[in-house]
């Protein structure tokens, strides 16, 4: 998978709310799309939404980032996730705090965030990489329950946590170096009403966190590209894009990187759960839907003197099951876990077809066994055969029954 550490522009949903978009990424509103609306389901306050004409973004966006953290593609980005670290090398924690909690209660040289519900699994791998051997440790303040950025059923970063903690532990990494939650409670009279921006972070002239990351670790992840939220804003409404060029999954992109480098680093490997599996069976008839219609472009043609078919880029699948919905044979088989302990090959052919010329039409077709027909004129073949012993089937019946 190629990554570019050229800056992304995000377009800015509205003038009064940090949240940007990168359209062309989005899985919901990209051409060959699937569904998706995990960003909508995120947000705590429902102002962000899908509807026929597409994305929209309404009064009150509280600019927490739990849509940023939500979307598989890494289509959003919000203000405010900006990486403060300590220069010098130091044994002292990393810990990650609320802009709610007043700046003269967080740890020295806290990484603070609009909310760490904002947090996905690619920002919480780079804390990892940039935290060196030091802990690591998101601090549960006991707000969150009643803030409206918050969630009821647990803490709004525990999804992202648990994920990270178990590419972690399968990578090698020692328990020590796993992201913990740490209860440290403080009074409720200490929180803020709003998410606004924190004066701490003002500095860093309101930079998104992988601008900052990128610079940290531009030695070894020169990959993870940066990206900044333009001014121009992009309209509260954001129509399907054009164009049937695969979408770049963005967040996998930022994954797969700083996975391969904290393997690298705690001596492990990439998990082969990371790469999603697809297989093509016997009954597919080279019709190429899913190809044409994998958002990623991880489904892929190829061509060569002994025939064509379907390739398969592991590394691209956002495991979205698109390719198994739509093959009109149901000859596609998706997993979004290989089948069985052994890790496959990120790349494979799936399928290869021989390619001949039509007898009838003169046109080139893919083929299995002995056809010299390409699919059209068997069709029309067929077509054809049913109307005629149709008809003399029923002139037959009708010359019977006159005779009695």
């Amino acid at each position: 998978m190629s990554t570019s550490a050229a800056t992304l522009a995000y377009r800015r949903l509205r003038p009064d709310a940090p949240v940007g978009l990168l359209a062309k990424a989005c899985l919901e509103l990209h051409p060959r799309r699937g569904a998706c609306a995990r960003c909508a389901e995120a947000c705590p306050v429902k102002v962000l939404s899908f509807t026929s004409e597409g994305l929209r973004l309404d009064d009150g966006c509280l600019g927490c980032g739990r849509c940023m953290a939500a979307c598989p593609t890494g289509a959003l980005a919000v203000h405010g996730f900006s990486l403060t670290l300590t220069p010098e090398p130091t044994m002292e924690a990393l810990a990650l705090d609320c802009w709610k909690v007043p700046s003269h209660l967080s740890p020295p040289a806290a990484v603070r965030v609009p909310c760490l519900g904002g947090l996905s699994v690619s920002h919480l791998l780079a804390l990892r990489y940039v935290a060196g051997s030091r802990r690591f440790a998101l601090l549960d303040r006991g707000w969150c329950g009643q803030c409206a950025a918050g969630r009821h059923d647990c803490h709004p970063a525990q999804t992202a946590l648990s994920a990270t903690r178990d590419w972690l532990k399968e990578i090698g990494a020692p328990e020590s170096h796993w992201p913990v939650l740490d209860k440290q409670p403080l009074a409720v009279s200490f929180q803020r009403q709003t998410i606004t921006d924190d004066a701490d972070a003002s500095t860093v002239k309101r930079r998104d966190f992988l601008s900052r990351l990128a610079r940290q670790v531009a030695a070894t992840v020169s990959e993870v590209g940066a990206f900044r939220i333009e001014e121009k804003t992009a309209g509260s409404l954001v129509r399907p894009v054009r164009g049937l060029a695969p979408l770049r999954a963005i967040e996998r992109e930022h994954q797969l990187v700083l996975l391969e480098q904290l393997a690298a680093r705690y001596g492990g490997s990439l998990p082969a759960r990371f790469f999603p599996v697809v297989e093509i069976g016997p009954d597919c008839q080279d019709h190429r839907l899913c190809v044409n219609l994998c958002p990623t472009g991880a489904l892929s043609s190829y061509q060569d003197n002994n025939g064509g078919g379907v390739k398969f880029d592991a590394a691209a699948c956002i495991a979205c099951g698109q390719c198994q919905r739509i093959c009109p044979e149901h000859a596609v088989r998706f997993q979004s876990l290989p089948w069985g302990d052994s890790p496959r090959d990120r790349s494979a052919t799936l399928t290869r077809h021989a390619r001949r010329t039509c007898v009838e039409c003169g046109a080139t077709f893919s083929a299995d066994g002995r056809e010299t027909r390409c699919p059209t004129c068997r069709k029309s073949r067929d077509l054809a055969r049913a109307g005629f012993d149709s008809l003399f089937r029923d002139t037959s019946d009708q010359n019977r029954r006159n005779k009695h």
